[in-house]
């Protein structure tokens, strides 16, 4: 996504912009995600600065973006297409669209308007929707309710040469950093966590590893009843991942690679090879096997380690034949 095309495309109405910006909030009560319309008439310049500056601030980064896949990264941006027959991710869709569509005179009960029983506490982001002519942007990032501040602090007013405890909880205070940026049918993941928590990517983590854990299970139970690969103990990475948001990440990551369930168990001398290489030794020490009956053993300790051989992690450079992980696996 093209940070500078979307910061002179918005800056074009800097001179216009009554009428072009709108914000909403995210509120998340025990999963239950509710999107609120808020009045901006009199702060929609301060909105709309708030979003410039920190487009500005990401157009001197200049990060790395690449491919969203669930496991992130620290120092690389995320690109999501949201069009297309691949796309799992429904829900971002959904939301995206009716925000984009949605006006004051639009009937839509997903959107709600009256702010009499929102609870701030719960507000976890705002979504702030700038309208251009025949193109619509959505900026996305955290907010903070007064009563969250007070845990640790307290805000207060200096006025009169007098210090005063700000007191009402009905005070939010907004993230200036833009986490997430929606382009028609193309999403840039800047804050993965604030991305999840917007759209509940966890549900599609769910799916994603279930089906994985499926696969996983089935091709187990065929390659050992024809004696070529034993997977002891499979059960538990099932019960892990329901502990372990990681691991039940990267169970979910393997869903997008058919291949590599079957590669693992077809190629059984390979990860043999890599578990007993000088160079992997340590890394895998955890897991336990044996070769005489081409046995792995799952243990509670060894579980993050045999799916970082499911993966495909282990590899070797080209140029200088290292031996190495790839971390983002």
């Amino acid at each position: 996504m093209d940070i500078n095309e979307i910061y002179s495309s918005i800056d074009s109405i800097r001179e216009d912009i009554i009428g072009h910006v709108e914000l909403y909030l995210m509120e998340n009560d025990s999963g239950k995600r509710v999107y609120y319309f808020v009045d901006t008439g009199s702060v929609q310049e301060e909105v709309f600065e708030m979003v410039m500056q920190s487009l500005r601030r990401l157009k001197t980064k200049q990060v790395d973006q690449q491919p969203y896949d669930l496991i992130s990264v620290n120092g690389i941006h995320y690109t999501l297409a949201l069009s297309g027959e691949e796309n799992d991710y429904d829900e971002v869709s959904n939301v995206c669209k009716i925000i984009c569509d949605y006006t004051n005179e639009t009937d839509e009960s997903s959107i709600m308007k009256d702010l009499t029983d929102i609870n701030l506490k719960n507000v976890k982001a705002y979504l702030v929707k700038v309208k251009l002519k025949g193109r619509t942007y959505i900026f996305g990032s955290e907010v903070s309710s007064l009563a969250k501040i007070k845990r640790t602090g307290f805000l207060a007013n200096l006025s009169d040469h007098k210090l005063k405890r700000l007191e009402r909880d009905d005070v939010v205070g907004f993230n200036s950093e833009v986490g997430i940026i929606v382009d028609t049918d193309n999403v840039l993941i800047i804050k993965p966590q604030l991305f999840e928590t917007l759209f509940d990517i966890d549900v599609v983590i769910e799916k994603k590893a279930a089906t994985t854990f499926k696969n996983l299970k089935e091709i187990s139970e065929k390659f050992s009843e024809k004696d070529i690969v034993h997977i002891r103990n499979i059960e538990k990475i099932l019960v892990a991942a329901k502990a372990n948001k990681r691991i039940n990440k990267r169970l979910a990551k393997v869903n997008k690679e058919e291949g590599l369930i079957n590669a693992l168990f077809e190629n059984i001398e390979a990860v043999w090879l890599v578990l007993e290489s000088k160079e992997f030794k340590d890394e895998f020490s955890s897991i336990e096997y044996d070769k005489e009956s081409n046995t792995i053993t799952i243990t509670s300790g060894s579980i993050d380690k045999f799916l970082t051989l499911l993966c495909d992690a282990p590899y070797e450079s080209i140029i200088g034949k290292k031996k190495r992980l790839d971390r983002a696996r």
